[in-house]
């Protein structure tokens, strides 16, 4: 089982995967999981790639294309960081994502944890599995 943490920005649904601890999926498997039928559903999916020292991360559309970042994604960025204790406090925050981590970690944001099964995990698997076949 793996555990994602969605957040609601300004209406937009981000799904966060830690890729460094869990599974780093491709671009189906990031379709797959975006889909509001097929999958979990979300309009963003954001896979932290970093660490405490360094956080950073990488942003796709619900059709798996790589987003560039805005407001908003730090916004769900900072949120996630101190909910999993990578960043724990303001000061960290700001001295990894800048001075605009004290208003980004106050803005409003609602979020809920979604546990993938097994099974669920193995179809995405599969999805790159499959992609990559055919690449």
């Amino acid at each position: 089982m793996m555990v994602v943490r969605n957040y609601i920005v300004n209406d937009v649904e981000y799904m966060v995967i830690n890729g460094i601890r869990d599974y780093m999926p491709g671009m189906e498997a990031v379709r797959l999981l975006a889909h509001y039928k097929k999958g979990v559903g979300a309009d963003r999916v954001m896979v932290f790639t970093g660490s405490s020292q360094e956080p950073s991360f990488r942003l796709y559309t619900s059709n798996g294309e790589v987003r560039a970042a805005d407001r908003d994604a730090y916004v769900v960025l900072a949120h996630y960081l101190r909910k999993e204790g990578i960043l724990a406090n303001a000061a960290e925050l700001v001295r990894n994502l800048g001075d605009e981590a004290l208003t980004v970690a106050g803005s409003p944001v609602s979020s809920f944890e979604v546990r993938l099964t097994d099974h669920f995990l193995g179809r995405l698997k599969a999805c790159d599995k499959a992609s990559s076949a055919v690449a």
